[in-house]
């Protein structure tokens, strides 16, 4: 069914620095009453794994799934650790490049 397209598509999406995060979220947000409560929160478990993995793409792509979290009303605590992961692979990667 579509729900599953849309995880696919999410899925595809994680990790990706193009604009198919942003396509994907607005299409999830858009259809967020399909989707179960377990579906909703594999989204979410899925993307805290992705931050602490560092594989959710940029800091561009990190603001598409935040939406996501918010709108599962992950708490602000929560956003707030996965954030501060985020900004702190962001710059472990800056520094790593101007390195080279």
């Amino acid at each position: 069914d579509y729900a599953d397209v849309l995880y696919f598509a999410f899925r595809h999406a994680m990790g990706r620095k193009t604009f198919a995060p942003e396509l994907v979220v607005k299409s999830i947000i858009k259809n967020w009453a399909i989707f179960e409560k377990f579906e909703r929160d594999v989204f979410v478990a899925e993307i805290q794994r992705e931050v602490v993995c560092g594989g959710y793409g940029s800091i561009a792509q990190w603001l598409q799934w935040k939406k996501i979290l918010r709108l599962a009303k992950v708490d602000d605590e929560t956003v707030e650790v996965l954030e501060i992961k985020v900004i702190t692979n962001e710059r472990r990667k800056a520094n790593e490049n101007t390195a080279h």
